[in-house]
């Protein structure tokens, strides 16, 4: 894609570790492409949450719940405007991925950061508001069988003991 001419409407995604890669977004740009974003020191899911963490990668770093949900969408590539840029997206490479509760730890909670990244305005979303909500989702993840990472960057929460969570697929 750095050197390709593209049609218009192409979309390209952005997966660069750093600023020194932001020129393949704005050739891509200036032939009216937009930008699928997944920069890989926010957005993927295969990346390990700390060092401690026992599958996953780590060529680009390690992403906390935190880290996932803290960045901009719209102003993670300086000079690239919103109207450029298509959504989010959430890679998770799975060659350290041996079954479905491995996914599902590389993805839960990150994943659902993302996702509110990708539907919410950055001057809307407040990390220590988030956490909170997202602890929330405790029994949620825990009635649905969900092998999530349990991040002490969350306050986790169960709801009183005598409601019943009724969990429909």
């Amino acid at each position: 894609m750095a050197h390709a001419t593209l049609e218009p409407n192409t979309i390209v995604q952005y997966w660069a570790r750093d600023s020194t890669e932001n020129k393949n977004a704005f050739s891509a740009v200036k032939q009216n492409a937009k930008i699928l974003m997944s920069p890989a020191t926010k957005a993927y899911l295969d990346m390990k949450y700390d060092k401690t963490t026992k599958i996953g990668l780590d060529w680009a770093g390690t992403i906390e719940v935190d880290a996932a949900y803290n960045w901009s969408l719209e102003n993670h590539i300086e000079g690239i405007s919103k109207e450029n840029i298509i959504g989010v997206e959430a890679p998770l490479w799975t060659e350290t991925v041996e079954n479905l509760k491995d996914l599902e730890y590389l993805a839960f909670p990150r994943v659902i950061g993302l996702a509110e990244i990708g539907w919410t305005p950055t001057s809307q979303r407040n990390w220590e508001e988030y956490k909170v909500r997202l602890g929330k989702h405790k029994d949620r993840l825990d009635a649905l069988n969900i092998n999530y990472y349990d991040s002490k960057l969350v306050p986790w929460q169960s709801v009183a003991t005598d409601t019943i969570i009724k969990v429909t697929k």
